[in-house]
């Protein structure tokens, strides 16, 4: 250093990492006339000198630091030096100084120098103390310290009419940093005390309309964080939180006027669904990091499925839809909560408890409907081959079923173009089973579980009685029965169960209540086995 240089101010502060905050290691500050220093410490406990800066090619800013909360937000300080920049810890009038120093020197010069007022009431509420020369000195703890004549009691006393002044040009983030100071002040005077709860709860209202009002949110959720921040900061984070959530939820039912209810019931539960975990993964994301609202948001997300679940329940579920839509539309459900279980939402077990028994109730009404049509086709069962109308119509039958995994080649009639020793009934039987199967697969998985094996059942048991009393000589009949009980309703049972390990249902049911059909239920490879077994034995 030269004779002719003058600190102006030093201090320690922490070295941070610009990205994640981390502390890296302790260094030392020293402002002079015309540079900065900079020292690192050492393994001996003394600084270093590690560079130096002019004050012309450097620049200081303030960083506030909301989200860290009030007691460090103010103690942030980056100095930039082109390319490069660091951020530094250090105690909140060190860093207002410093800014203030960097940035008034290089202009007026050193002979101009005074500290602002609430530069100085700011270093008397932190016990710095500038004196009529402005030297500083270092306490114990290493924070610079100014001397000052002034009493706190002064500074209270023009805390009202100052924060007045911040609320008339709507400075919220220096009217909540006052209040916080003030609550920090060791000097109390109830009237005063008084006169600042009133500004206090006028801030919260300013605030707390910033929140409410409807243009708050456009840009996203995060455009009424600074209201949000600055109210938590005032000691009404819960109370915020809730605010803005309220408003999400009137956005929401707005968002959802816009939905029409049209013929296409799948149409109308994606969009609703994708209205709802736009929102929800939202909220989620942006309190990820907040676990103090963890139950403010899992409430709120709820019940907003809450009213989602009753739209879905009043415009599709309950109007008795195929029951098709009701597996598409529990599919779709279920995609949607899981991708919110994938971010940390789980709230499946509400779409059980809210939906099940309207769908437990919309299934067996659907089942209602089909059992009526089987029954009547049995009432009306004559085992007469079913003759279609041309070769290309038998040709789509037999593809169409070979779709799905049932072939019929083996009973084309030889003695016609277009017909098959089976039923027609029973073709319409094959189709209802194996739709009916597909469709209850995935709706086992819900609370309606129960529901849909009892209308499994009572399906098979209906159509099993009906073979087993209409059991005759007639070629139809045989290769009906044989049809259903080798093909269409194991199908069924691999389709419906495919989720269980082992299933016997049909052989269980067949084996209890109709041991007369049980020859119709093997097919010529299992005779073929037997035959072959039979005469190894002899």
């Amino acid at each position: 250093m030269r004779s002719t240089d003058k600190v102006l101010l030093y201090g320690e502060m922490m070295l941070l990492d610009p990205e994640t905050k981390e502390d890296i290691h302790r260094a030392m500050l020293v402002l002079l006339s015309d540079r900065l220093l900079i020292g690192n410490i050492t393994p001996s406990g003394k600084y270093s000198l590690e560079s130096t800066f002019s004050l012309n090619n450097l620049a200081v800013v303030n960083v506030k630091d909301r989200e860290s909360g009030p007691a460090v937000a103010d103690q942030l300080l980056k100095l930039l030096v082109f390319p490069e920049q660091r951020k530094d810890q250090v105690s909140r009038i060190f860093a207002v100084a410093m800014a203030y120093f960097i940035t008034v020197l290089p202009k007026k010069g050193i002979g101009a120098i005074s500290l602002p007022k609430n530069v100085e009431e700011r270093a008397k509420r932190t016990q710095l103390s500038p004196t009529t020369s402005k030297s500083v000195q270092e306490n114990e703890e290493g924070e610079v310290m100014f001397v000052a004549d002034q009493d706190e009691m002064a500074w209270l006393q023009e805390l009202p009419a100052e924060l007045d002044d911040c609320i008339a040009h709507r400075d919220l983030e220096q009217a909540v940093e006052l209040i916080h100071e003030w609550k920090q002040c060791s000097t109390k005077d109830s009237n005063i005390d008084a006169q600042l709860k009133i500004r206090e709860n006028q801030i919260v209202q300013l605030l707390s309309d910033d929140v409410r009002r409807p243009g708050a949110v456009h840009g996203g959720p995060r455009a009424m964080k600074k209201a949000r921040t600055l109210l938590a900061q005032l000691g009404r984070g819960t109370y915020a939180m809730d605010l803005y959530l309220r408003r999400r939820s009137a956005l929401q039912r707005a968002a959802v006027k816009d939905i029409a209810v049209s013929e296409e019931p799948l149409s109308y539960v994606k969009q609703l669904c994708t209205l709802f975990s736009g929102a929800v993964t939202d909220v989620a994301s942006e309190f990820h990091s907040q676990p103090q609202y963890y139950c403010q948001v899992l409430q709120w997300c709820s019940g907003e499925l809450s009213m989602l679940l009753s739209l879905v329940r009043r415009h599709v579920i309950e109007v008795a839809p195929a029951m098709t839509v009701l597996a598409f539309t529990w599919g779709i459900l279920m995609k949607t909560m899981d991708e919110l279980t994938s971010m940390g939402v789980q709230l499946t077990f509400e779409v059980h408890r809210l939906l099940g028994p309207a769908l437990e109730a919309a299934i067996e009404t659907n089942f209602s409907n089909i059992m009526q049509g089987v029954k009547l086709r049995m009432t009306e069962e004559r085992w007469r081959p079913y003759v279609l109308e041309s070769e290309s119509a038998l040709t789509r039958l037999v593809e169409e079923l070979s779709d799905v995994g049932l072939n019929i080649d083996w009973t084309v009639a030889s003695d016609s173009r277009a017909a098959v020793l089976l039923s027609p009934h029973a073709i319409h039987f094959a189709r209802v089973a194996h739709s009916l199967a597909r469709d209850l697969a995935p709706l086992r998985r819900s609370p309606a579980r129960s529901a849909c094996d009892r209308c499994t059942f009572e399906l098979w048991n209906d159509y099993l009685r009906h073979l087993s009393s209409s059991i005759c000589d007639s070629t139809v009949y045989a290769y009906t029965a044989t049809f259903i009980l080798t093909q269409v309703l194991p199908l069924c049972e691999t389709t419906l169960y495919c989720d269980d390990e082992s299933n016997d249902v049909l052989t269980r049911l067949l084996a209890e209540n109709y041991p007369k059909l049980v020859p119709y239920a093997k097919d010529s490879e299992e005779e073929a086995v037997e035959e072959e077994e039979e005469v190894a034995h002899i």
